[in-house]
């Protein structure tokens, strides 16, 4: 029997901001329907750029990204967030100007569903519910990331991309979001992260990935890779890290 079709596929893929500079150099993953994956790696790894990439910020100068058998590389993020894909960013991921229920309402994208929606995110978020009138800019840092997961969560996605969850926050609000995360996973939704806090984002997910050079270096069961003595001499150290 053979294995069912990933849900992301990411394939050689090459890319950078500038002409003639490339961060990403063949890079190529997949994601499975219901796993929390985990990219982890050295500064300049590329981890960030390929969330961009895939989110459809950045265009490949080669290879390609499919989600399900739809091809989106090169297709504008709006596209790609009407096709079951999601982004929280690390910073500028919520309107500050707006309130939490405004911000909640932007990321429904006049879905069919807003209302049942509206009422998930609200359930997996009581602080939300009780600041729905409460301006997103004089809330706290951990507050903040949880309306932009719930933001996220508005559109309905099949796929939820997150660069940096835990990134500025204090230990005990990182404890609580990578419950968040796993949370948002058993609502059926599947999850490719990048995380500073390599450790611990490997001991909720199901696979990792390690990126070096802008490419696949490791992958493997996320297990397996918190007992790789490699991957923690080199790479879980806990240190931030900017791509």
């Amino acid at each position: 029997m053979s294995a069912p079709a990933p849900v992301l596929t990411v394939t050689d893929v090459v890319a950078g901001y500038v002409p003639g500079a490339d961060v990403l150099n063949g890079l190529s993953l997949e994601v499975h329907k219901g796993e929390i994956v985990t990219l982890i790696g050295p500064n300049g790894a590329g981890k960030s750029t390929g969330m961009k990439l895939i989110f459809g910020l950045l265009r490949p100068r080669r290879g390609t990204v499919h989600l399900r058998d739809r091809l989106i590389s090169g297709l504008e993020p709006h596209s790609i967030t009407r096709l079951g894909m999601a982004y929280v960013p690390q910073v500028a991921n919520v309107f500050p100007s707006l309130t939490v229920m405004e911000n909640l309402e932007i990321g429904a994208l006049k879905h069919a569903k807003a209302a049942t929606r509206l009422t998930e995110v609200l359930d997996l978020f009581p602080r939300l519910a009780q600041r729905r009138r409460q301006v997103a800019n004089t809330m706290s840092g951990g507050e903040r990331q949880m309306l932009a997961i719930g933001r996220a969560l508005m559109s309905g996605p099949e796929v939820l991309l997150l660069d940096e969850p835990s990134a500025a926050l204090s230990p005990a609000l990182v404890d609580v979001t990578f419950e968040l995360i796993r949370d948002v996973n058993k609502m059926g939704v599947t999850v490719l992260m990048v995380e500073q806090n390599a450790s611990r984002a490997l001991e909720i997910s199901d696979r990792g990935y390690v990126l070096e050079g802008g490419a696949t270096r490791l992958s493997g069961p996320a297990a397996s890779l918190l007992e790789n003595p490699e991957v923690v001499d080199l790479y879980l150290g806990g240190g931030h890290v900017d791509d």
